[in-house]
């Protein structure tokens, strides 16, 4: 059973102070003055702790409150009307000149009192009542200032609990007398019990001395129960405390006795639906501080439901068998040999049932708790070192800031305890439930979590530094700022879980399911995550330097800003992943899967990407310098911006990838497939394109300074506004390609094939074309200065208006060329030993020599 704590919140209190603090100089200038008015005696404990609470809880918003006690003493004295006539009288003496702030008022005398007197005595003095039984709302008809809480003990389902743990019961007897109280539970009685006739008979004693009351329970049999409302005065006027009266009962009967206050427990009442003057008197402070605040009494409404709670006696349990199992939750139990502080150190408790019971700071170090429960049970601050806990029951149990080193709890079943603050380092906790738990800031270093169970757990900012944790269960686990530096993970189940800020430094998480987790700003430096699901996962900021995530399947995961740098990602499923401005330096991502990855503004110079598919992914402005991309394959991927400085992408397939503006200075793209993609703008001076494939790629304005093109695939491209100055196309098929307004220098065509390409407004300087096959090429409005044509083949070429000045034609094939009146003058003028050329040419040139047809 689980004996509730109360715990005053230091941020309430801090509240509290704060909006107090301003109105303490005006209270302290003119104190409050209350006066509470008890229907009985001082001494008797439900009217000690009503008057007790009131004056606690009042103190604190009225430090300097001035209070004013009055005993009505009706149960030793009966409330006649001549008795009530000298209170009246007194009070009136002894109050006349003092006006007070407000009443509080306990139990059905008091309050009956100041019903028919408090206008004549405390004319417009507000008054809350409390502890008032049978309240009816026509109580209050013509009458303001009044407001209260009702006493309302819950009848109905204490005897519901009576039946519950007695199937066999055949008889209830209600105890009760004849005081006000009393007389208000016989109306309660009245509408509560025919709900129960056809299950129970009732006898009701309500008017016999001590010992009528004694020899009548000695005679009861097995089948009889006893329920005590009220006994504080006999027929015959003795006055009896509540504790007495219980004894009474208790000393002569051999049946199990209940109630319904708590000032029977523990004197051998078994247990019942408990009202406590505790909770009566904190309801009717509440409403004093609402009035002394300004609200009217008449409108705050009366409190006619309290919180009643289960309440048992441990020895009376024990007395008649009843098991801990069989009672209703949360139950209070008194008289429990286990209590805070005690001393269990080496003791062997196990397969015990001390659920719900008080053990905060108890010591139970080197303990034999085995199967042992626990549940409900308050073990804040106890100290379990090294105790054998394994398979025992601590549900719900609040353990926070426990000793629980070298503590064997091995399949334990801790699911929805209180754990804050704990120290596990060390611990045995393989197998065990921690699920909802509530571990944080606990130590858990060193422990073995192996199977353990910790979905939905909270572990914010906990230590599980160094610890085993394979195969764990961490669904949806709340592990923020959690520490798992070198802690071993493999194959754990850590789905949808929050990791944010945590630190995973060389922990090991093979194979682990992280999908749909968060890891934001985590640190997972030189950390394992080899083979691990990853799906949908969030890594933004996260700082994964050097880490292994081969074979990772991060498919859909954001990694946005997260620092990946050294990263192992071999075979690596990153598809669809967003890794927008990632840092990614040094990765090792060969073989890996990017396809449709959002890689934006990332990091990744230095990185393997050796065959690494990449299709429709999103390169906008990455950073791939010096990356390793060998083998690749990017389809439709947008790379706009995107920089490929110093990288290896030979053996790539890139097709139809949008590059505009891209840089790749001397980047290594030999041997590709470049069809279909866009290189408009782009930078790729120095670049090595040999061997290459450029199929209707477009490569407008871009720079290409120093290429090398040698072997490459270029037929039917088009060359517009381009920077080539002494690229290489040596060997290239550059057949029907096309070139538009080019100022180019110290270009290399050796062997080129350029049959039925396309030069027109064209500059070229220092051109090397020996070999090349010009065959059918059109050149149009050009200059070709100290060109080098030698051995070309520009059979059927087609030369208008070209200048070709110093060049060198010599054994080039010359036989069916095209020409206009100004380019034959410059051929004729080239150097053409060893050129063939046909019988019209030859006419032409050595017309021109000549003179004739100047």
């Amino acid at each position: 059973m689980e004996i509730p704590s109360i715990r005053l919140a230091f941020g309430a209190y801090l509240l509290i102070v704060i909006l107090l603090g301003h109105s303490l100089a005006e209270e302290k200038a003119m104190p409050k003055e209350i006066l509470i008015l008890a229907s009985y005696n001082p001494g008797l404990k439900w009217t000690d702790s009503i008057g007790s609470e009131i004056e606690n809880q009042l103190s604190i918003y009225y430090p300097f409150a001035e209070f004013f006690f009055e005993y009505m003493d009706t149960k030793k004295q009966a409330p006649t009307k001549a008795r009530l006539t000298e209170l009246k009288k007194l009070y009136q003496d002894r109050y006349k000149d003092r006006h007070f702030d407000v009443i509080v008022c306990s139990d059905d005398d008091a309050f009956n009192f100041l019903r028919e007197n408090r206008d004549e005595l405390f004319l417009g003095t507000p008054v809350v009542f409390c502890g008032v039984n049978f309240f009816e709302d026509r109580m209050l008809e013509g009458r303001k200032g009044f407001t209260g809480v009702v006493e309302a003990f819950d009848l109905q389902n204490t005897i519901s609990l009576m039946l519950a743990l007695h199937p066999l019961a055949r008889q209830i007897v209600m105890v009760n007398d004849q005081t006000t109280t009393g007389k208000a539970n016989r109306e309660v009685m009245n509408q509560t019990l025919p709900q129960f006739r056809d299950n129970v008979s009732f006898a009701i004693w309500d008017n016999m001395t001590v010992e009528e009351l004694q020899r009548n329970a000695s005679l009861l049999g097995a089948d009889s129960l006893i329920l005590l409302l009220n006994y504080n005065r006999d027929r015959e006027g003795r006055a009896l405390t509540h504790e007495e009266s219980a004894w009474v009962l208790r000393s002569a009967s051999t049946v199990p006795i209940y109630g319904t206050r708590d000032v029977y427990m523990g004197y051998g009442v078994l247990g019942g639906v408990i009202t406590t003057g505790q909770v009566q008197g904190d309801l009717a402070a509440d409403l004093a501080v609402r009035i002394l605040q300004g609200e009217a009494a008449e409108n705050i409404p009366v409190i006619k439901k309290c919180p009643n709670r289960y309440m048992f006696d441990m020895l009376e349990l024990r007395r008649f068998n009843i098991s801990l199992e069989t009672l209703p939750a949360k139950s209070v139990i008194v008289n429990q040999p286990f209590q805070p502080r005690a001393d269990f150190s080496g003791k062997n408790l196990s397969g015990l049932d001390i659920s719900g019971n008080d053990l905060q700071r108890a010591q139970m170090e080197n303990a034999s708790l085995e199967r042992t429960k626990l549940s409900r049970c308050i073990l804040t601050g106890a100290e379990l070192h090294n105790a054998r806990m394994a398979e025992s029951n601590l549900r719900d149990a609040a353990m926070d800031e426990a000793n629980l080193t070298d503590t064997d709890l091995s399949d334990a079943d801790m699911s929805g305890a209180s754990m804050i603050l704990c120290n596990m380092r060390g611990a045995n906790l393989a197998g065990a439930d921690l699920s909802g738990a509530d571990l944080q800031q606990s130590i858990i270093s060193r422990a073995n979590l192996a199977g353990a169970t910790l979905d939905g757990a909270n572990l914010t900012a906990a230590s599980i530094n160094d610890s085993n944790m394979t195969e764990a269960h961490l669904i949806g686990a709340y592990m923020r700022r959690c520490l798992l530096h070198s802690s071993i993970l493999k194959r754990a189940k850590i789905t949808g879980a929050s990791l944010i800020g945590a630190n995973l430094i060389e922990a090991d998480l093979s194979l682990a399911n992280l999908t749909r987790a968060d890891l934001s700003e985590s640190r997972s430096e030189r950390a394992n995550f080899a083979g691990s699901e990853m799906i949908g996962s969030c890594l933004v900021f996260a700082n994964m330097s050097s880490t292994d995530l081969s074979r990772a399947n991060l498919t859909g995961a954001i990694c946005t800003s997260a620092g990946l740098s050294g990263y192992n990602l071999f075979r690596a499923n990153l598809a669809c992943a967003s890794l927008r401005e990632a840092r990614m330096t040094d990765c090792n991502l060969t073989n890996s899967n990017l396809d449709g990855a959002d890689l934006t503004d990332a990091h990744l110079n230095g990185a393997n990407l050796l065959k690494a598919s990449l299709d429709q992914a999103r390169l906008v402005g990455t950073d791939l310098s010096q990356a390793n991309l060998a083998g690749v394959y990017l389809n439709r991927a947008s790379m706009i911006q995107s920089r490929f400085n110093w990288a290896s992408l030979k053996n790539s397939r890139i097709i139809g990838c949008q590059l505009a503006r891209a840089e790749m200075f001397s980047a290594d793209i030999s041997n590709s497939d470049l069809s279909r993609s866009d290189f408009s703008r782009a930078y790729l001076p120095r670049a090595n394109l040999s061997g290459s494939i450029f199929q209707g790629a477009i490569l407008d304005f871009a720079d290409l300074t120093n290429a090398d093109f040698s072997g490459a695939d270029l037929r039917e491209n088009k060359f517009l506004n381009n920077h080539m100055n002494s690229a290489n196309y040596t060997g290239a098929d550059l057949s029907r390609a096309s070139f538009y307004s080019l100022d180019l220098e110290d270009l290399i065509f050796h062997k080129a094939i350029m049959r039925s390409s396309v030069m027109v407004g064209m500059l070229i300087k220092g051109a090397d074309f020996s070999e090349a096959d010009l065959r059918n090429i059109r050149i149009d409005k050009a200059t070709l200065e100290h060109v080098n044509l030698s051995g070309c083949d520009l059979g059927g070429a087609n030369l208008t208006t070209v200048y070709l000045i110093d060049a060198d034609l010599r054994g080039a094939n010359l036989v069916g060329i095209k020409y206009d009146r100004i380019t034959l003058p410059f051929i004729a003028a080239s150097k053409l030993e060893g050129a063939k050329m046909g019988a019209d040419l030859k006419r032409d040139i050595e017309e021109l020599r000549s003179g004739v047809g100047a």
